[in-house]
């Protein structure tokens, strides 16, 4: 739904609320809906593979959601899902574009609990040295997955394939530059995110899929998803600091660490919230919007710190919950009240009074910078799409 402030997109409270209530309702176990519901129950072949669909397609989302706004996977991939039940009970077999999205996004989980939820970590991911190894593994799974998906033509199968493999490699930027494999990584991420941005920017090309004759406008990036953007806005981040840096790093005898991320928990997201903190710390921001342009390089430049802090240090005596002997500490709307261990890193002045909206993690992210240019009013007045 479109929106014009990330405080307000409901979108990941809403995905939680599908798979809730898909689960209230018996859909994870569509057999046996009778221990779900205190009427008589009796399904139909035609209704169980309903359930069986709807089912499939809370997940694919679910998942999808989930990556975009870098948060742990609400997904559940059991029996239901699994390949016995599909394989021998004709009740459970999926429509085929149905079948192949359900693969790729149970790879998707694959890499996001392989890469970026490693319970032995305090930030969730995997260790440095074992990264490679699980690439490597992912990888060859990735080839089997792409044999399976290889009689689907359609370019849409084929942008959330290069999604999914973006999603794996922007690992990458994790990994710090000692790795022997640290160059041949970016290399693989440079080619994960020109091969997906070009699956997407060529969509409105194709023409290999059959569309109903009431789809008028074609296949348009107009209609994309909310995960394609995110996941579009993470590749032009991606191809903007890899271009950035990535021939001096591919060809300097020694490398350093100015790819290296300091936004570490919102998975293969993560890169996408660095790069926006690095970008809001080279402006002066004045009720959200830049009132005063740094002479730095916008395009993720060099870290500077600002000149002034004004409004940025506040005494811990004076906020409640927090124990004075913890010194100062960096209040950033959103986050007020809280300890961001980011005080050096992400020093800004904001110039205004911290917002105390600590339940709502994103709205110091876009919130009033852009205004959003389409108007959805429809002609009879009414809010339509």
């Amino acid at each position: 739904m479109p929106t014009s402030s990330t405080s307000t997109d409901p979108t990941f409270m809403l995905c939680g609320l599908m798979m809730q209530t898909a689960l209230q309702i018996g859909l994870h176990r569509p057999s046996h809906s009778q221990d779900f519901s205190k009427f008589r129950v009796e399904l139909r072949e035609v209704e169980l593979q309903d359930r069986v669909v709807v089912w499939s397609v809370c997940n694919i989302v679910a998942q999808r959601i989930c990556t975009a706004y870098g948060q742990p996977p609400l997904t559940i991939y059991d029996w239901t899902l699994g390949p016995k039940p599909i394989e021998n009970n004709p009740n459970y077999e999926l429509p085929s574009p149905v079948l192949n999205r359900l693969l790729i996004e149970k790879f998707v989980d694959k890499v996001s609990r392989y890469l970026y939820m490693n319970s032995n970590d305090p930030v969730g991911l995997a260790p440095d040295s074992d990264r490679h190894t699980y690439v490597s593994l992912l990888t060859d799974q990735l080839t089997h997955l792409e044999d399976e998906l290889r009689k689907d033509s359609s370019p849409i199968t084929r942008i959330y394939l290069r999604a999914a493999v973006l999603h794996m490699h922007l690992s990458a930027f994790f990994s710090p530059p000692s790795l022997p494999s640290y160059r041949a990584d970016l290399l693989k991420l440079y080619n994960a995110t020109t091969e997906f941005l070009d699956a997407c920017l060529s969509l409105e090309n194709e023409s290999t899929v059959s569309l109903p004759s009431s789809y008028t406008h074609g296949l348009s990036l107009t209609y994309g998803t909310n995960y394609i953007f995110h996941m579009m806005l993470a590749a032009g981040f991606s191809l903007l600091k890899l271009m950035h840096n990535f021939l001096t790093i591919i060809w300097r005898v020694s490398v350093d660490d100015s790819l290296q991320l300091r936004v570490k928990c919102r998975m293969s997201m993560s890169l996408v919230f660095d790069s926006v903190w690095r970008w809001r710390k080279n402006f002066h921001f004045q009720g959200g919007r830049p009132s005063e342009v740094r002479k730095t390089d916008p395009v993720l430049a060099a870290e500077t710190r600002p000149a002034s802090r004004t409004g940025m240090i506040e005494d811990k005596r004076n906020t409640p919950g927090l124990s004075a002997l913890d010194g100062p500490t960096l209040t950033v709307p959103g986050m007020a009240g809280m300890s961001t261990g980011m005080l050096d890193d992400f020093s800004m002045d904001y110039g205004s009074a911290a917002n105390y909206e600590v339940f709502d993690p994103l709205n110091w992210m876009l919130d009033g910078i852009v205004d959003f240019p389409y108007n959805f009013a429809g002609s009879n007045g009414s809010d339509t799409l």
